[in-house]
């Protein structure tokens, strides 16, 4: 390359650099000022902004107080296993603690969702559990651990599975399968014999086995039923100041031995009152030789049945009998530590006899429910952000085109359950129009509807949509009830709690005249007061 060409690619490079460099400058002070300029912000933060306070200013203040540990109340049974048997079947029975719950709901204003039902036996005396348990290993966020002292119960569809498994080998199902085999191997091998033969297969086809089964009928239907109706199911709802019962389910198998499974399937109150079991002439030995050794551990001297039973008897009337004990007799016998100093080794030993009896009875064992406080949605007013109709808010062939169905929707919040309107500036249904949701395609933020007018609607009336709910009555998941229509030639006035009037826009448009040369318009009805609106709801839009 000659000297000059190299002179020459070498000057337009330099060129390109010193234009590169001015237009990233140029990019960079853009940035910059724009950055720097709080009045011009980018497009997309400037309108999410924008939607955040709107729905802000829109939306409803709420004050949530409730709480599921102060607004309710439960209260447990246990259901022997005789008892249950009859109720849920032998399959349950032998397998579950069937615990029927009463959940109480005091609050005036949320319903409570029942999420969970589970056993806590971190104070029963046979658990195992201690104060020293190893820490476990850190958990990573998107983990979570359970708790060992918790027994969940079993989901009633779970229960229902298992019963509907051992049904067809249930005793009674085995032998109505038997007979209808042994009939039906009887019928297939029947030429040989006489007509006689004949006739006695086909009267053991159908007459026998028949009764049989009318004799012997199959409660395995009913139990399953019952499951269904009160087995504890996930979010299960009770409503405010209300209260129902549910059936829990707890394995046995997961916090009972063979030998105590045995004892509580068979007599269940032992548990809770132990002192019966040592007194009782049919169960005393057994119980004896559980609680023997244990009670040698604290004292000694104790070294048959009646030292056990005389043990037991003077722990209780005697433990916490002196006044550095007697505020913490009060709490089963629990003593703390600085009265445990004060105490005699005797009364030492005997409080320690009590609290072996307190806490391995299943009294230490709690029943916990675990849930959430839910507003009833059906208590909160309506709002309302806008309406649209499918033919465009615009189109004049909405308000003047009669016998015309038109499809629109109203969104906002709390709409489900809602009944729409189409109301004037006094709160009375507008003559000439008909409006019925459509639950369906309807949900909490968004409201269909059909809307029908057999009288043109002049531009000058003032048009407002109000959605109202009825307080307490039950509807559709998906929004307003199927069938709630406000229609306007029944003159409906505005029933139960009504949103806040939201006012559309109407276009200047001219009503077609009839035959006559008359404008054909419809009006707006006065004589009906004013629907009541909530307090915190403001006026309607001008």
């Amino acid at each position: 390359m000659s000297k000059w060409k190299r002179v020459w690619v070498l000057g337009f490079t330099v060129l390109l650099g010193i234009a590169s460099g001015t237009s990233q400058s140029q990019d960079k002070t853009a940035q910059s000022q724009a950055g720097a300029n709080p009045t011009n912000p980018p497009v997309q933060v400037s309108v999410q902004d924008a939607a955040l306070k709107d729905a802000a200013q829109k939306g409803i203040p709420m004050t949530v107080v409730s709480n599921v540990s102060d607004e309710t109340s439960v209260e447990a049974v246990l259901i022997p296993a005789s008892l249950a048997r009859r109720i849920f079947g032998k399959e349950v029975a032998n397998n579950y603690a069937v615990i029927e719950l009463i959940v109480s709901n005091r609050d005036s204003k949320a319903a409570l969702i029942v999420q969970s039902v589970f056993l806590d036996y971190s104070q029963w005396l046979l658990s195992g559990l201690s104060n020293n348990l190893p820490k476990a290993p850190s958990l990573e966020k998107t983990q979570k651990e359970n708790q060992p002292w918790q027994v969940a119960s079993v989901e009633s569809r779970l229960v229902r599975g298992e019963l509907l498994d051992a049904q067809q080998w249930t005793a009674r199902n085995w032998t109505i399968r038997a007979l209808t085999a042994i009939g039906s191997v009887a019928a297939g091998f029947q030429f040989p014999f006489s007509a006689d033969v004949s006739k006695g297969i086909a009267a053991f086809n159908g007459v026998v086995v028949p009764g049989v089964s009318t004799l012997w009928p199959d409660g395995t239907v009913n139990q399953l039923n019952r499951i269904s109706d009160v087995g504890f199911q996930t979010n299960k709802v009770i409503p405010k100041q209300a209260s129902d019962i549910m059936v829990a389910f707890f394995p046995i198998d997961r916090f009972l031995t063979p030998t105590f499974r045995k004892m509580f399937l068979q007599n269940p109150a032992g548990f809770f009152v132990p002192g019966e079991l040592i007194n009782e002439p049919k169960t005393h030995e057994q119980i004896s030789g559980l609680l023997l050794p244990m009670a040698q551990q604290l004292d000694s001297s104790i070294n048959s049945e009646n030292d056990l039973k005389a043990a037991v008897l003077k722990a209780f009337l005697e433990c916490g009998s002196s006044e550095t004990s007697s505020s913490q007799g009060k709490t089963g016998g629990n003593t703390s530590s600085a009265s445990t100093q004060q105490q005699s080794p005797e009364e030492a030993k005997l409080c320690k006899i009590q609290q072996l009896f307190t806490r391995i009875s299943l009294n230490s064992v709690r029943v916990v429910i675990g849930g959430v406080m839910t507003v009833d949605q059906s208590a909160v007013p309506a709002t309302i952000y806008g309406v649209n109709f499918a033919d465009g808010n615009t189109n004049p062939v909405i308000w003047n085109t009669t016998g015309v169905e038109r499809d629109g929707t109203i969104t906002g919040l709390y709409l489900s359950g809602g009944t729409p309107y189409v109301v004037d500036e006094t709160g009375a249904p507008i003559d000439g129009i008909a409006i019925d949701s459509v639950a369906d395609t309807s949900n909490d933020t968004q409201l269909a509807f059909k809307m029908t007018v057999s009288k043109c609607i002049p531009s000058s009336t003032k048009v407002f949509f109000v959605v109202a709910k009825q307080p307490d009555t039950t509807t559709t998941s998906g929004g307003g009830a199927k069938g709630q229509s406000s229609a306007a030639s029944n003159k409906k006035a505005v029933t139960g709690l009504p949103s806040t009037p939201y006012q559309f826009p109407m276009q200047a448009y001219q009503c077609p005249t009839d035959s006559q040369g008359t404008a054909n318009q419809g009006g707006s009805t006065s004589s009906s007061t004013p629907p009541t609106t909530p307090a915190s709801a403001g006026q309607p839009k001008k």
